[in-house]
């Protein structure tokens, strides 16, 4: 029964059959590619095009110009027009990649402002923002308010009976007026209280 089925559903071609389809297929091929070429010929407006198929483009006259023929854009395909390169401005890539490119003069970079030692003068004030057991943690608090543009620094304090403290202060700062409005401004910014200090 199987076999019966196959053998209503297998379709044969003789050889003309075969190649008037082969010739349909040659034929639906050529017409494509040839709309191809003529939308894209009308789209680009490739320059040399021709009036029509087969047809010599018109003489001109010698003293005046040819007029270039312009078209209504198609519906639906409305592209605005680029400029086509000219012969000489075509496939520059490799001459620009050859070509040294001057390159502007650098930069003056001034060299960083040294960091501030803590000066412990009569007369000079500071803000002592926290104080840490481990050094690692106050150098790191310090480090957050440099970059923040405090001009934090570390300083160690040790006794007998409570060890050593890394203190994180700010300064310092020649009066106390200074060293207040800046606690002012610290404590604004920061929302913790600072404690001034007179080294």
């Amino acid at each position: 029964m199987q076999r019966r089925l196959r053998e209503r559903h297998q379709i044969r071609y003789d050889n003309r059959q075969m190649g008037l389809l082969i010739a349909g297929a040659l034929v639906a091929v050529v017409v494509v590619f040839t709309l191809g070429v003529l939308s894209g010929r009308y789209l680009l407006g490739s320059p040399g095009e021709t009036s029509g198929a087969g047809q010599a483009p018109a003489a001109s006259a010698p003293d005046r110009p040819a007029k270039k023929e312009t078209r209504p854009p198609a519906p639906g395909l409305a592209k605005p027009k680029q400029p086509v390169p000219r012969e000489k401005d075509r496939f520059t890539f490799y001459r620009s990649l050859s070509r040294k490119e001057k390159l502007p003069p650098p930069l003056a970079v001034s060299p960083p402002p040294k960091p501030k030692a803590p000066v412990s003068k009569e007369g000079t004030y500071a803000i002592q923002v926290g104080a840490y057991r481990q050094r690692a943690d106050a150098r790191n608090v310090a480090a957050s308010l440099k970059a923040k543009g405090y001009p934090a620094y570390v300083e160690t304090y040790s006794t007998r009976d409570k060890g050593t403290w890394y203190r994180v202060r700010i300064g310092p700062y020649p009066t106390r007026e200074e060293a207040e409005a800046q606690a002012r401004a610290y404590e604004r910014r920061e929302g913790r209280k600072p404690l001034l200090i007179k080294p």
